[in-house]
């Protein structure tokens, strides 16, 4: 143990023995007694889990009375705020910290952590104290600490057992939903039971932690796990909900729960099977190492084809649940891939043979794909000029792909491997429409094309893959 490690460890010590004194103190007064508090407690009287997701899941909340030791910690807290012990700690992380009210930020949630570890009468071991007394000691240095959520998602079923996996310093862990995430304590501080975030219902459970510093990382990674996510399979994958967590002392605004805006809908569900999760690790892997940060990042304004292309695939999964404007929204996503911005003629033409021929590089039968995006592209059109599917149409299509909501998929899986491709051939869009164009009509070309997709190949072929449910 360094000296530093020492020197916290000792204070921390100090100051938990300060904590043990004051409810000695008050106990000794009487005073130190919980409150009655009212709580719903919300319980799962039915729960299935099935490919859909949870099924049959029927819910009620039912009144009950809790304690709750909250104002005994405030008199806790004020009894230790008189002490020398707590004036030397205050001073010492005054001396040690370069902003006075980030020493006094540490001061109060260290002493929080104390009191809830010895209330109400609790043995508080070695190992805790130095796990503070650690954590205090990376808020001093400024060193990464290890930062988390838990996120509620809709639009994912997973099958599979939950899949668990590291990357550098990232754990990923995704899993069912089961019928214990479903209940919880929630206070009564209305007559009716007070929404909580779970009250909407998730498919699955992601638990995302890493070593970080800066708090605003946290959302950060729950937003770069959502763009994979939808990139893996064809999905409308959101979060509904999301609790942060840190063990540093110093983070602000963690532990509270964030709820997402009625606007995304998880239109398209997707499933993890046992046989997606074999390889999830790898696509992850993948994606951190070719994933742009434009794609994820709150606020970053900055964007390319690509981004623009995602954007568009993006609405077409979780944006109003017209048909025709999901479609337009898919084809849009192509032509931002395929498409260059001084075009304006034989656009259907020059769109669908660009995707077939990459497509049938990768081993997917052209002309299929060729069909799919003309039909699609009459849709668009129809859209974009204020009109909409014909019944005549409709069935038309239904007899054609089996129905218009797996047409409607098989066009989202085209723009979902078609993103995956530009980003892994890291080409501007001119430079790669013209090696496609170049491989429509020189052998050597198609080669030198077939060669740079059997690299990435890997990545994109095993997610063709996709559940209509």
């Amino acid at each position: 143990m360094t000296t530093e490690q020492e020197v916290l460890l000792n204070i921390v010590n100090l100051l938990s023995e300060a904590v043990k004194k004051a409810i000695a103190d008050l106990e000794s007064e009487g005073t130190l007694e919980p409150e009655k508090e009212a709580h719903y407690s919300w319980k799962v009287d039915e729960f299935e889990y099935t490919s859909e997701g949870v099924k049959n899941c029927k819910r009620q909340a039912q009144l009950a009375i809790k304690e709750s030791w909250w104002k005994a910690s405030v008199a806790i807290a004020k009894s230790v705020k008189q002490s020398n012990t707590y004036d030397f700690t205050l001073d010492w992380l005054k001396s040690v910290m370069e902003v006075e009210s980030t020493a006094a930020q540490a001061i109060d949630s260290l002493l929080s952590k104390l009191t809830n570890l010895h209330i109400p009468h609790n043995a508080v071991t070695q190992v805790e104290l130095e796990e503070l007394a650690q954590s205090l000691l990376k808020d001093i240095l400024d060193e990464p600490v290890m930062n988390g959520a838990r996120v509620a998602l809709d639009g994912i079923v997973v099958l599979a057992e939950k899949v668990e996996f590291k990357i550098a310093d990232i754990r990923i862990v995704l899993r069912r939903v089961e019928r214990d995430d479903l209940e919880f304590d929630t206070p009564a501080y209305t007559p009716m039971p007070t929404m909580h975030a779970f009250l909407d219902t998730p498919t699955a459970i992601l638990d995302v932690e890493f070593l970080g510093r800066k708090m605003r990382t946290i959302q950060t990674r729950i937003e770069q796990a959502i763009a994979v996510l939808r990139l893996f399979k064809t999905g409308s994958v959101k979060y509904l909900s999301y609790q942060t967590r840190s063990t540093s002392l110093i983070a602000f605004g963690v532990g509270g729960i964030l709820t997402a805006g009625p606007l995304e809908l998880a239109l398209t569900k997707v499933v993890i099977t046992e046989d997606d999760a074999r390889w999830l690790k790898g696509f992850w892997e993948a994606m951190l190492d070719n994933l742009p940060p434009r794609f994820y990042e709150i606020g970053n304004t900055s964007y390319d084809y690509a981004t623009i292309a995602y954007k568009r695939y993006c609405d077409a999964l979780l944006h109003n649940g017209v048909m025709e404007r999901r479609i337009a929204n898919a084809v849009m996503t192509l032509e931002c891939l395929f498409l260059k911005g001084g075009e304006t003629q034989e656009l259907l033409y020059r769109l669908s043979i660009r995707v077939a021929r990459i497509f049938s590089l990768i081993g997917i039968d052209p002309h299929y794909v060729k069909r799919t995006l003309q039909e699609a592209y009459r849709i668009r059109s129809l859209f974009v000029h204020g009109d909409q599917l014909s019944y005549k149409t409709k069935q038309k299509l239904n007899v054609k792909y089996g129905s218009i909501n797996s047409f409607l998929l098989t066009l989202l899986d085209y723009c979902r491997m078609s993103i995956l491709i530009a980003l892994m051939l890291k080409k501007e869009k001119g430079e790669y429409v013209d090696l496609i164009d170049n491989a429509l009509i020189d052998s050597e070309e198609t080669k030198k094309l077939e060669r740079l997709l059997n690299t990435i190949k890997h990545v994109i072929i095993p997610a063709t893959s996709k559940e209509d449910v």
